[in-house]
């Protein structure tokens, strides 16, 4: 039985806090609290309805994560080159987010966040694949409780966190542009995190990182229902939570309270 150091402090496993964090924090900066932004400026409720769309991005990220998969970067490793590059990617964007306004470049600022989906979208990709690829099987468990409790507090410092500043004294722009720097946490952990078993190798086609994987999934027993239920099941949280801030904050809710909430 693994101990409690094998399960926890082993770098590989402790790294996938920061990791985590660096997962989570995007996810809100073109949800929620772009929403309440948008609303702060005065955007109307079906314009922030397109801003919310662009969560739909995470739901499609199985079309490129065989190119992933299939490809590696000339630096750092095949996961890892990857992760840094989104990540340095996803730095920029969201700082360059704190240089527009919603009410003078809605349109600009929506393809911002459409780009800071796909690449939030594409490290969750690559860092879920790292994550398998390094830990073993004793320590899936407790990496994914790690990478999910870093996740959480990413969209806490998002949201949370980013509405407290913007409700004493920050704008919206200088919130934007400290979650940008904030991703220094994953920048970090990336370079600091262990390289990957030398033993497992990428597939040698696309065939075989795409095709095959994916007959063997659709040919199981009842995978088309477990995929329309994965596919469906948070279809109306997704459309609901790109007006819950905005409904919040129309009754009178200030945003110390919806970033305590």
């Amino acid at each position: 039985m693994a101990s409690f150091r094998e399960l926890y402090l082993d770098r590989r496993v402790a790294i996938m806090l920061p990791l985590g964090f660096a997962a989570g924090l995007p996810l809100l900066l073109t949800g929620g609290t772009l929403a309440a932004w948008a609303r702060d400026a005065g955007v109307s409720l079906t314009n922030i309805g397109l801003l919310g769309s662009m969560s739909t991005v995470y739901a499609l990220k199985f079309l490129w994560a065989p190119l992933l998969d299939r490809f590696a970067l000339p630096f750092l490793d095949r996961r890892r080159g990857w992760l840094i590059m989104f990540q340095v990617g996803l730095m920029g964007l969201i700082s360059l987010m704190s240089l527009f306004s919603p009410a003078v470049t809605p349109w600009t600022l929506a393809g911002i966040a459409l780009g800071i989906a796909l690449l939030s979208a594409s490290q969750d990709i690559v860092v879920d694949a790292y994550r398998i690829d390094v830990l073993d099987d004793a320590q899936r468990g407790s990496g994914a409780g790690l990478f999910v409790g870093g996740y959480r507090l990413g969209m806490v410092v998002a949201g949370g966190l980013a509405f407290y500043l913007a409700d004493h004294g920050f704008s919206w722009s200088a919130v934007y542009a400290l979650m940008g720097l904030c991703m220094i946490v994953g920048i970090v952990a990336t370079l600091l995190a262990p390289s990957a078993p030398a033993t497992i190798s990428p597939p040698v086609s696309l065939r075989e990182s795409l095709v095959v994987p994916l007959r063997q999934l659709i040919l199981r027993d009842g995978a088309w229902a477990v995929l329309l239920f994965v596919m469906l099941f948070k279809l109306p949280d997704v459309l609901g939570n790109s007006f819950s801030v905005p409904f919040l904050q129309d009754i009178g809710v200030s945003k110390t309270q919806i970033g305590a909430i």
